[in-house]
């Protein structure tokens, strides 16, 4: 299956879908101990993925990870949220097709990407069932990403696309009514890659 790029104490590291670092037959690290830079590590993903099966189809999911942390997350500490989202989870969600889809088709895009401006779209709200509470937000490069992509042939299980970074997932008895925005900048990594992992409610803290 294809590898992904993964920052792993400060090195990008070449990894498999599993989250093991990726290796030879002879059992050696491909990244050869990992690389400096993220652009390293995409050109050598590429690389590994180039010569996998073209014809294999996968389920997707796309990401984009939330670098400027620490002053998101503190806007809405001070509001009364409890249990956020630790910071290496906090994210942007780009595709999530259980409709598997022709990788070889897609290319993940390696620039990072910066939002400002639209702070009538920004709004905190709960999301689904489960206790869930997400910041919406809007930007027409993450709308226009996701339309290619569903052209593309990925599923989307819902009417529209919001962009939106959940803040927790056990929001309890939080009145959202009365937390306020994060009105600065989302600053956001490259895209990340990988098929769906059917476990991943398991794995939320």
């Amino acid at each position: 299956m294809p590898v992904h790029v993964a920052n792993r104490n400060g090195k990008f590291r070449v990894v498999e879908p599993d989250g093991s670092i990726a290796t030879t037959q002879n059992g050696f690290a491909r990244d050869g101990g990992g690389h400096p830079t993220r652009d390293k590590a995409l050109r050598q993903m590429r690389a590994i993925n180039s010569n996998l099966s073209k014809s294999s189809k996968k389920t997707l999911y796309i990401n984009r990870p939330l670098l400027n942390t620490s002053e998101f997350l503190e806007h809405f500490k001070r509001q009364g949220f409890v249990q956020l989202t630790k910071p290496e989870n906090l994210h942007v969600t780009v595709a999530f097709s259980w409709k598997p889809v022709e990788w070889a088709l897609i290319s993940p895009d390696s620039t990072n990407l910066r939002i400002n401006g639209y702070p009538s779209a920004r709004i905190v709200q709960p999301l689904g069932p489960e206790g869930a509470i997400v910041q919406r937000f809007f930007s027409n490069r993450l709308w226009d990403r996701w339309f290619d992509l569903c052209n593309s042939g990925a599923s989307w299980d819902y009417d529209d696309y919001t962009p939106h970074v959940t803040l927790t997932y056990n929001g309890g008895d939080l009145d959202v009514s009365m937390i306020s925005p994060y009105l600065g900048e989302l600053y956001f990594g490259p895209e990340e890659m990988e098929e769906i992992n059917i476990d991943w409610r398991d794995e939320v803290d």
